[in-house]
């Protein structure tokens, strides 16, 4: 999987994002790579957390603290592994 993007630098923010899913899909014929095809859309659609915060402009805080002694200590809460995408059905 990658994605590359297009950045707006006078304005510090990215304008557009593109999104390859790279796989090996030669053991499907045209109608299987298709179905798979709308599935994967239909999939992202639904379940895309930065394509739903962006479709409903998410709002922003900011603030500053100072952190405390176990809070400096403490792994940061969003490193973490990732949860595993589940299959897909071609059924």
């Amino acid at each position: 999987m990658g994605c590359s993007t297009v950045k707006n630098d006078a304005e510090e923010r990215y304008e557009s994002f593109q999104v390859e899913i790279v796989t090996d899909l030669s053991s499907l014929d045209a109608e299987q790579r298709e179905l798979l095809s709308q599935r994967v859309a239909g999939a992202v659609d639904r379940h895309c957390t930065v394509g739903h915060t962006i479709e409903h402009g998410a709002s922003t805080r900011r603030r500053s603290s100072t952190p405390t002694r176990t809070e400096r200590s403490a792994p940061h809460p969003l490193n973490r592994p990732l949860s595993p995408i589940p299959p897909v059905s071609l059924r």
